[in-house]
């Protein structure tokens, strides 16, 4: 942010999820022009994401960013109980119709 009124100027970061809720936060911007900030964004769909601050002229400088989240998948990776519970259920089964068999 090079055109920053001092130091420790404040920056305001707007999220706005895809159903269009919005949260606001006010980070502080170092000289170098660096900050910190931090959001989940819970939701999946295309999220905007505004910010503004006055420069060292009073002018309010504003621009947005779209991020878009992808919805975490579905799929149950099966476990390795699961499958050695299936395993072991064969093998009984097949002794089981071996023994059947020979009586």
């Amino acid at each position: 942010l090079p055109t920053l009124s001092s130091a420790d100027s404040s920056l305001e970061i707007i999220y706005t999820s895809p159903s269009g809720q919005r949260w606001t936060t006010d980070v502080l911007v170092d000289k170098e022009g660096n900050y910190n900030d931090k959001f989940r964004m819970g939701e999946s769909g295309n999220w905007r994401v505004d910010y503004n601050y006055e420069d060292a002229t009073g002018n309010l400088q504003s621009w947005n960013d779209s991020v878009t989240v992808e919805k975490e998948s579905d799929e149950a990776t099966p476990s390795v109980g699961l499958i050695a519970s299936i395993i072991t259920m064969t093998f009984a089964a097949a002794i089981i119709s071996r023994r059947k068999n020979d009586l």
